[in-house]
């Protein structure tokens, strides 16, 4: 069987991207020289003509797929209205809208919604809702994580170096440690524990005990999707550690004895971003194992 080999990127992409190396920031990351022309559910085509099929769903944020015709009518509909209004002002599309998420949201309270224009901008919002909520400065993060590149969230990515190069000092305060990866532990795990059991070792005894207060410590920051290609699992050790303390959830099962709170900002795509603040004084030492942070 021959395989036929197409020529990709044609001639039209190709003016096109030479045109964009001119007049076009650098700083946005081209992986491929891919110039869309359009696109239908799965799939999209090039201004050559070439179909493909988006495995990517756009950068993850396509849930029904491109020009989903429900969703076409619906911006074709608001766009005869109006196409933006201040959020100094009100409308009942964002009401109506944080209405609906408050009926799905995870946490067992209502919540309030704040709305960003992309999940960078979602981080630096939950930054400045910890360090509000708790009166703390200090925050820890995951190496391998993408949270985005604005100089906040720029201080907890630590999926590649060229994220940070040339751009020091980024915002101070924030730990990294490395992720529970089964697959790839960088801790000796001990016996009969996984790698969330080395990794919540390393955060209580040295990290806590050499080098970070952790009544300081105003919020871990977690992303469902590392280094933006690969996704892992909790185990099921460091979930309870973390998860259950409001990284994905607010239901903690110990939540009336730590009474932490939770922010969860859209990201913009299918993963989510969250934080869990510890926001009450109680003693660490009277709280359950996996609740106890500082």
């Amino acid at each position: 069987m021959s395989i036929q080999k197409y020529d990709v990127p044609g001639p039209k992409a190709r003016a096109i991207v030479e045109r964009d190396t001119k007049h076009t920031s650098p700083s946005y990351p081209r992986d491929y020289p891919f110039v869309i022309d359009h696109g239908r559910g799965a799939e999209c085509w090039d201004v050559d003509g070439n179909r493909y099929i988006d495995f990517a769903a756009g950068i993850a944020v396509l849930s029904t797929g491109h020009a989903h015709p429900e969703i076409v009518k619906a911006i074709q509909q608001q766009a005869e209205k109006y196409i933006h209004i201040s959020s100094d002002f009100y409308h009942e599309l964002m009401v109506a809208l944080g209405e609906r998420i408050n009926e799905i949201a995870p946490m067992q309270e209502d919540v309030s919604i704040f709305y960003a224009n992309s999940g960078t901008e979602s981080v630096e919002a939950a930054i400045k809702l910890a360090r509000y909520a708790t009166g703390r400065q200090r925050f820890i993060g995951f190496l391998g994580a993408f949270h985005g590149r604005s100089m906040g969230s720029l201080s907890f990515t630590a999926s590649r170096f060229t994220q940070q190069e040339r751009f020091f000092p980024t915002m101070p305060g924030v730990w990294h440690v490395p992720f529970p990866d089964p697959y790839r532990p960088l801790f000796i795990m001990p016996p009969n524990a996984d790698a969330g059991d080395a990794v919540i070792d390393y955060i209580e005894n040295v990290l806590f005990a050499k080098t970070l207060p952790p009544e300081e410590v105003a919020a871990v920051w977690s992303s469902r999707s590392r280094a933006k290609a690969v996704i892992l699992s909790r185990l099921r050790t460091f979930s309870r550690a973390c998860a259950s303390c409001a990284i994905d959830t607010a239901s903690c099962s110990s939540r009336t004895k730590c009474n932490r709170a939770l922010a969860a900002p859209a990201n913009g795509g299918l993963s989510s971003i969250g934080v869990w603040s510890r926001i009450s004084s109680a003693s660490p030492k009277a709280l359950p194992r996996e609740c106890r942070w500082g």
